[in-house]
């Protein structure tokens, strides 16, 4: 009843033909292991419940949007969900009413409630998508001491003054917290390994900043963060690339 096709990863669903109001979907077709949900497959589908199988890491744009699906299983490989995956499906119409965060596989976070101005990531959430908090109108957010990886652009032109990072985060992928106009101070935590380029530009109201213990400056790291005064480089620090502080006209 499914239709796949393959990809450097195994079998990625794009279509299926049941008429069953409950399905599980297997772990393999025809000998390939099933790894992806493919964009509008389930979309509007009359269903009561699904299961889709461990070892799948992807689920595609609207792949469950309109759905009448009310249960659900995920397995803890899911590690990508797009935007849009699960627009109007009953069973997320239902979960964003019981609680702040949806939390899905391993500590996937998928959503979480824009009206809330204080945000406190819960600490069973091990992973938070590109882009998800861009344009936060959140004052303050505390991140969850699991997270391991702030991904691109996924505070990108948000509204906070103050964010808390765990003490687990290991890298700042580039973007991050670009054109946060009014975050005032960063404190990135001695696990940090790396920060990516932009991943600070355009904060314009930052003025106090703690690296950690990262060895290097990133390409346009700091750009146009124009309160930024002073700034004490960590002591292991061997390189600063070009336009880091390009714009840094208080420094």
């Amino acid at each position: 009843i499914y239709e796949y096709t393959l990809t450097d990863k195994g079998a990625a669903i794009v279509g299926c033909n049941g008429t069953d109001r409950s399905l599980t979907i297997p772990s393999t077709l025809d000998g390939n292991k099933v790894v992806e949900i493919g964009k509008c497959v389930f979309l509007g589908a009359q269903l009561d419940s699904l299961t889709i199988p461990e070892g799948v890491t992807t689920i595609r744009e609207l792949a469950l949007a309109d759905s009448s699906i009310t249960d659900i299983s995920f397995p803890k490989s899911l590690n990508t969900v797009e935007k849009g995956a699960f627009d109007d499906a009953a069973f997320f119409v239902e979960a964003k009413k019981k609680s702040d965060f949806y939390i899905i596989g391993d500590g996937l976070l998928y959503w979480y409630n824009k009206n809330n101005l204080n945000i406190v990531v819960p600490d069973t959430v091990k992973t938070i998508p590109e882009w998800l908090f861009n344009s936060c109108f959140a004052d303050t957010v505390v991140l969850s001491e699991n997270i391991t990886e702030i991904p691109v652009g996924a505070f990108r032109d948000s509204e906070f003054t103050s964010i808390t990072l765990g003490s687990r985060v290991r890298y700042i992928y580039y973007y991050a917290f670009a054109d946060c106009a009014k975050l005032e101070s960063i404190t990135v935590p001695d696990s940090v390994q790396w920060v990516a380029f932009n991943a600070f530009q355009n904060c314009t109201s930052l003025k106090n900043v703690d690296l950690g213990k990262i060895d290097n400056i990133a390409t346009s790291l700091f750009e146009n963060c124009t309160s930024l005064e002073s700034l004490t480089l960590p002591d292991g620090i061997n390189e600063i690339r070009d336009a880091a502080f390009k714009g840094c006209t208080a420094l």
